[in-house]
């Protein structure tokens, strides 16, 4: 079993009791974190599993300078990322309290650093308008369905989201 904790920093559940059975591999990324540029990621695996996957791995698979960004995140500066994420965390908090006091608007549980909103309409116009007024959101009209009222948002800032809302609420 493979558990995709890239977003693990986000949430409040990790599967490290997990990672002691011989059939659990898990997976971690500075790349949500911000430090996508670095192009460090990882996989916890058992002894056994490890040594299969080393057979395959390229030699020099990770950059001398992405190794050293590597050891700093996970080490001395691991508090302040830590800090940084736990401030995502509650502006996603805050950002879904209000989103969801817009008419008609709804948002989905969160464990990562983006919200799932579900509008009364159409996200394409909704996403075209939020264009025009200097917003960058993703949406997902083009897939039809359900999905064609949703937006993924990413938690900013609390002056980015609040932007956002505002740009939101003209546009809808």
């Amino acid at each position: 079993m493979v558990i995709d904790e890239a977003y693990g920093a986000f949430s409040t559940r990790d599967h490290r009791d997990l990672r002691a059975r011989p059939n659990v591999a898990t997976l971690g990324t500075l790349s949500k974190v911000g430090l996508a540029a670095a192009r460090v990621g990882w996989a916890a695996l058992p002894r056994g599993l490890a040594a299969e996957v080393d057979k395959v791995r390229q030699p020099y698979n990770l950059n001398a300078l992405s190794q050293v960004v590597g050891e700093l995140a996970l080490g001395p500066l691991a508090p302040s990322i830590e800090a940084a994420c736990a401030r995502v965390v509650d502006a996603r908090g805050a950002l879904r309290d209000t989103l969801t006091q817009i008419d008609g608007v709804t948002v989905s549980p969160s464990a990562a650093n983006f919200l799932w909103v579900e509008l009364p309409r159409d996200a394409g116009e909704v996403h075209a308008a939020l264009l025009a007024r200097g917003v960058v959101v993703r949406s997902f009209h083009a897939s039809g369905g359900r999905l064609a009222r949703r937006l993924r948002v990413t938690v900013g800032t609390t002056d980015e989201n609040a932007r956002f809302v505002e740009a939101l609420r003209a546009s809808l």
